[in-house]
């Protein structure tokens, strides 16, 4: 039996139920990633968390694993570059080798409709968009280390 075909979760950011026979990729082809989509037949995009010059990251529900992680997905050019998707490999196996309380656990490499990811455990704590929100200083750069 296939468990990927007997998989039934609920994905709460689409309001749908996650099923081999509705489709486990609802993931337009194209454009950004946005809340309620699934990638990789796995990841529910639930909310944007932070974006950078190469990736925006998200916090998905893996529906594999019931669990919550950080969903990285890079876009831009960068990742046509030669050698890039070689790079990110090398990275993302140096990382799995860390083991620090200040380092999030890397999951999940992988490609859905074109955009490269990877999931990583998901922090605890508030961004800094929202600590500016209720009036608390955020660290400075010099603090986060």
């Amino acid at each position: 039996m296939n468990l990927a075909s007997s998989l039934e979760v609920p994905c709460f950011a689409a309001n749908v139920t996650i099923s081999a026979e509705n489709g486990f990729d609802r993931r337009p082809s194209a454009g950004p990633v946005t809340e309620g989509d699934v990638l990789a037949n796995r990841y529910c995009v639930e909310r944007r968390l932070a974006s950078g010059g190469s990736a925006t990251v998200f916090r998905a529900f893996d529906t594999q694993l019931e669990c919550h992680v950080a969903l990285k997905v890079f876009g831009g050019t960068e990742a046509q570059l030669p050698g890039w998707r070689r790079r990110l490999v090398r990275e993302v196996r140096l990382a799995r080798q860390v083991r620090s309380a200040h380092v999030c656990p890397v999951f999940d490499l992988g490609v859905a409709g074109g955009l490269w990811f990877m999931t990583m455990e998901l922090a605890r704590g508030a961004l800094r968009e929202e600590l500016v929100a209720h009036e608390r200083r955020p660290p400075s750069d010099a603090e986060w280390y």
